[in-house]
């Protein structure tokens, strides 16, 4: 219910933005790249859900000034390269007025650098990323809906220090995501006067954890912080 009221937000302040250009056309196309398979495809497959939610009841009103939203998505499968190529395309063949929804710290950080949006001058709204390399880009062109995984990783150490629990390890995905969350979870574990006993990593695209379920469980930790997507974390919960 979160994630939705947040994408609503984001998606209402866009539609009150555009609404004068748009007057006269017949659709409005928002364009999304995201993972709608691999293991990441629960979020991209809810992402996806939580703006055509939104999109129907504002087609169900008559629209904007007439025009009907339309949402395209393409599945990326959590490859940055598919991201910038699949978002290229659609830009091609669409035309879309905005993005939307993309899922991943590597597939925006694509994006950015490979200066997609700047080059057509459309934004990305709502992207499911928290990462320091991307929030600090202050990039114009960027929305961001949530709070940074910095914030949220030193809230969960600090609910952690009040109820006694100082011995700490991490599970991460090894990519950007993995090693942007891992820098400030360290930092927040020794800010908080806690001790961490192991870290241990899985490659991106899979849930290839045994390895880091055997390292972490030797370490003997009253708490595990893992960094890591819902397939992989699943799977690690699994062999614990």
């Amino acid at each position: 219910m979160k994630l939705i009221s947040l994408l609503r937000s984001a998606l209402a302040a866009l539609i009150v933005g555009v609404a004068p250009a748009v007057a006269g056309v017949a659709d409005i196309v928002i364009g999304q790249v995201a993972a709608f398979s691999g293991p990441l495809a629960p979020t991209g497959t809810h992402m996806r859900a939580g703006a055509q939610l939104y999109f129907d009841a504002v087609n169900a009103e008559g629209g904007v000034h007439g025009a009907r939203i339309r949402l395209i998505s393409k599945d990326d499968g959590y490859k940055t390269d598919e991201t910038v190529r699949l978002a290229r395309e659609l830009l091609k063949e669409s035309r879309p007025l905005a993005f939307i929804g993309f899922v991943g710290t590597g597939n925006v950080e694509a994006m950015l650098e490979k200066k997609v949006l700047s080059d057509a001058g459309i934004p990305l709204i709502a992207v499911r990323t928290g990462a320091a390399s991307v929030v600090q880009r202050n990039d114009p062109l960027l929305f961001l809906t949530r709070a940074s995984y910095a914030e949220e990783v030193q809230k969960i150490i600090d609910q952690y220090a009040t109820t006694g629990y100082t011995r700490f390890a991490i599970l991460y995905q090894d990519d950007a995501f993995g090693r942007d969350v891992l820098g400030s979870t360290e930092q927040a574990i020794s800010k908080a006067g806690g001790t961490l006993l192991a870290t241990d990593s899985y490659p991106k695209n899979t849930t290839e954890v045994g390895a880091a379920v055997k390292t972490i469980a030797a370490a003997k930790p009253q708490a595990v912080i893992m960094i890591a997507n819902t397939a992989a974390s699943a799977e690690f919960l699994k062999q614990s």
